[in-house]
């Protein structure tokens, strides 16, 4: 019994050591073509997967779509369907060492007056509620609420804006559809090829024209 004991101690000791030598036994990563790479971010920008956007793209935070996400998500989710309506098309690939710049067309509808639409319904929502349009600037809190009488009236409030803005931008007709030629700029790293930077003509085509769209609109209420 105690020489299997041993035994047993022996070969758990041997397989510790395998496990966590460098390179022993373990797979490698296995490293992408400039083409896999390519295709794993369109996947994920027509998923908006974030995780994964993460993973191919350095420097996207401006156009995160993650605190929409977890402050309205009904919105999300219909920005998401959208993003699922843009195709991608490679039209060239051109490597030079660790860098590459390819050619992406990108075909995508246009919601260029969902940003204003947006705006025009809250301002009449809280005018009409509320007494205001500018949802936190000119609210009258009265004195005698709690803490959490107060976290509540604001979760509402963003539910009541999440709602609306969700609505707008799904009952929102379409401007046309826009066809681009946009370049983005690839680089090694580890073993993918990831976009340097998230051009701005890409992420307004993930998202369906909201950001020109936003850039267009009167500033949008906040709570």
């Amino acid at each position: 019994m105690k020489t299997m004991k041993k035994i047993l101690m022996s070969l758990l000791l041997v397989l510790s050591a395998v496990m966590f030598l460098p390179g022993a036994v373990q797979a490698k990563t296995k490293t992408e073509s400039l083409s896999t790479s390519v295709k794993a971010f369109i996947k994920a920008a027509k998923k908006m997967d974030e995780k994964q956007l993460d993973k191919y793209v350095r420097d996207w935070e401006d156009y995160s779509s993650e605190d929409v996400k977890y402050a309205l998500p009904k919105t999300y989710r219909v920005i998401k369907k959208n993003a699922s309506k843009v195709t991608y098309k490679v039209v060239s690939k051109k490597k030079k060492g660790n860098t590459a710049t390819v050619v992406l067309q990108v075909k995508y509808p246009k919601y260029t007056k969902a940003i204003g639409r947006m705006v025009k319904a809250l301002e009449k929502y809280y005018e009409k509620k509320y007494g205001f349009t500018d949802a936190g600037m000119g609210m009258p809190m009265p004195n005698d609420l709690s803490q959490k009488e107060i976290e509540k009236m604001v979760s509402e409030m963003l539910d009541e804006m999440d709602t609306l803005c969700a609505g707008q931008i799904k009952k929102c007709p379409k401007s046309g559809t826009a066809s681009k030629k946009i370049i983005v700029t690839f680089v090694k790293s580890g073993s993918r090829w990831v976009m340097k930077k998230m051009p701005k003509a890409l992420a307004n085509a993930m998202y369906c024209d909201l950001i020109r769209s936003a850039e267009k609109a009167e500033p949008i209420p906040v709570v």
